[in-house]
C-alpha cells in the first residue's frame, strides 16, 4: 500500500498466439481481477455480380472479464453484468440487465449439494429444480450432465474451473491445475517439503482420497476402519501441525458393563515430519477421511491449543511420553460421553469465531455414526 493506492501484482499466462489469461492479485495473493482474452475469427463468403467469389476474414477480440471482491464476483461490466455472492451453501445471483432499480433486475438463489470431498454435484433453485448436475473424473475434470446448465464454476472442491478457449484448468489459488493431465502447470510452492513427490504432482497422486487446500484451513480426519478416532491438522509442509486428543495415558473403569470410559485426557502436538508421519500411519492402519472448512482458521486453532498446552505444561506432573507417537500433556479428564476427541476437535475449530452451525452439526452427525473407544 502506497498512500491510498493499492499495489497489484499482475500475472499473464499465454495459451497460444491469440489466447492469454491476465490476472491481478494483491500482495497477499488475493485475486482481484481476471481477464480471458482471445480472438474470434469470422469468415464471410459472397459472390458478386461478376460471379467472383469473395472471401473475407474478420478477427474480433473476445474478452471475458471478472472482478473479485471478497465473496462477490462481478462478471461482465458493473452496470449490466452478473453479480454472484458465493457462500458455502450456494449462490445468490443478481442479473442487473442494465437496470438502475430492483424492478428490472433478476434475483436467484441457488443451493449446493456436495459429495464427500466437498465438490458441488448438484445445484438446485428455491423451487427444488435441478439447475446444474455435474460428475467428475478422479482428476477433477467435470462432466456436465445432459440437460443442465452451468451456473457455478466452483464445482470441484470449491476451486474455479476455467474452460475459456478450451483451457480446462482449475484455479488452485497458488497455481493452476490441469485436470486433463492431472498435474500442476507450475511447480508446487511447497514441493521442497515433500521430496518424495514430483513438484507437479496433484494431491499426492491420489485425488480420490485427498484434496489440495490452500494450507490456511484446518483439516479434520476421521478413521474409517476402526473406532472412528478424530483429530485435526493445520498448515502444510514444515508448518504442518497435528493435534490429537484421547486416552493415551492412564485409564480407569467406572462402568463395569461398558469398560473403561474415562481416564487422563492427553493432548499431543506433532509438527513437520512427525505430523506427516502420524497422518500416514493412521491412514495406513485405520483409513482416513479428510474434511476441510471454509473459514481460514489455522492461526486461531494454533493459538487455542498453544494457550492450553502452555497452561497445563507448567505442571511437570502433566507431562507424558506416549509410545510410538510422541510427548503429550494431560489437559483434563477424558469422558467417552461428553469430553472426547470429537468435542475437543469441535471446540478448537469453533474457537473465537464459531463455524456455521450447519457445518458443525453435519460434522457431529458424521462422527456420531461411530462409537469412540480409544478417542
Amino acid at each position: 500500500m502506497s498512500g491510498n493506492t493499492l499495489k497489484f501484482q499482475n500475472s499473464t499466462s499465454s495459451l497460444g498466439p491469440d489466447n492469454c489469461v491476465f490476472s491481478s492479485y494483491l500482495p497477499d495473493g488475493t485475486l482481484m481481477t481476471r481477464q480471458f482474452r482471445s480472438v474470434r475469427t469470422r469468415t464471410t463468403v459472397r459472390v458478386n455480380s461478376k460471379g467472383d467469389t469473395i472471401v473475407r476474414t474478420i478477427r474480433e477480440p473476445v474478452i471475458d472479464h471478472t472482478l473479485y471482491r471478497g465473496d462477490w464476483e462481478i462478471s461482465g461490466y458493473p452496470g449490466s453484468g452478473v453479480w454472484r455472492l458465493n457462500t458455502p451453501e450456494g449462490i445468490a445471483r443478481v442479473v442487473k440487465n442494465g437496470a438502475t432499480s430492483d424492478a428490472g433486475r433478476t434475483f436467484t438463489h441457488l443451493w449446493y449439494v456436495r459429495d464427500r470431498l466437498g465438490s458441488v454435484r448438484t445445484v438446485v433453485d428455491d423451487e427444488g429444480t435441478i439447475r446444474q448436475c455435474t460428475m467428475f473424473y478422479p482428476s477433477g475434470l467435470p462432466v456436465q450432465l445432459f440437460g443442465t446448465e452451468r451456473v457455478t464454476d466452483r464445482a470441484h472442491i470449491g476451486n474455479r474451473w476455467s474452460n475459456f478457449a478450451g483451457l480446462g484448468w482449475h484455479d488452485n489459488t497458488a497455481h493452476w491445475h490441469d485436470a486433463i493431465l492431472d498435474r500442476f502447470t507450475t511447480p508446487d510452492p511447497k514441493s521442497a517439503d515433500y521430496p518424495s513427490f514430483s513438484p507437479y504432482t496433484h494431491c499426492a497422486a491420489n485425488p480420490l482420497r485427498f484434496t489440495d487446500p490452500s494450507g490456511e484451513r484446518p483439516i479434520v480426519y476421521i478413521e474409517t476402519n476402526s473406532w472412528g478416532h478424530v483429530f485435526l491438522s493445520t498448515g502444510e509442509g514444515a508448518s504442518l501441525t497435528v493435534y490429537t486428543y484421547g486416552r493415551y495415558g492412564n485409564t480407569w473403569k467406572n462402568i463395569p458393563s461398558v469398560g473403561s470410559t474415562a481416564g487422563e485426557g492427553i493432548l499431543i502436538r506433532l509438527k513437520g515430519n512427525d505430523a506427516q508421519r502420524f497422518i500416514n500411519d493412521e491412514d495406513k492402519r485405520f483409513g482416513l477421511n479428510a474434511f476441510t472448512f471454509e473459514q481460514d482458521k489455522d492461526a486461531e486453532i494454533n493459538a487455542y491449543f498453544d494457550n492450553i498446552l502452555q497452561e497445563k505444561s507448567a505442571d511437570p506432573s502433566n507431562k507424558r511420553d506416549v509410545k510410538n507417537i510422541g510427548k503429550g500433556i494431560v489437559i483434563d479428564e477424558y469422558n467417552v460421553v461428553n469430553n472426547n476427541c470429537v468435542t475437543t476437535t469441535l471446540n478448537a475449530i469453533q474457537a473465537k469465531t464459531p463455524i456455521k452451525s450447519s457445518v458443525s452439526f453435519s460434522l457431529r452427525a458424521l462422527i456420531s455414526e461411530r462409537y469412540h473407544s480409544r478417542s
